[in-house]
């Protein structure tokens, strides 16, 4: 896969430690790896598919890691996607 939801995916992924390049917007190698050590963070099945429970554990960890780190973020209700 490729595109915005995948660059999306990789900056949290970025943002929490869990992957070392850049995002590009390509679900290659090095992200299914980092998906995967999320996953075992997480306490998560280990599958390297990025399924609803492993977004919503990764967001939930980005989001506190934002928040402590004194960023400003809108936090988005999972179940319809409207902003709070």
């Amino acid at each position: 896969d490729r595109g915005e939801e995948v660059r999306e995916l990789q900056q949290m992924l970025w943002d929490t430690g869990f992957i070392f390049e850049e995002p590009d917007g390509v679900f290659g190698g090095n992200t299914e790896k980092a998906v995967k050590w999320f996953q075992e963070y997480a306490l998560l099945k280990q599958t390297g598919v990025v399924d609803d429970r492993t977004i919503d554990s990764l967001y939930a960890c980005w989001l506190q890691i934002m928040e402590e780190n004194g960023y400003t973020v809108l936090k988005l209700d999972v179940d319809d996607g409207s902003q709070t």
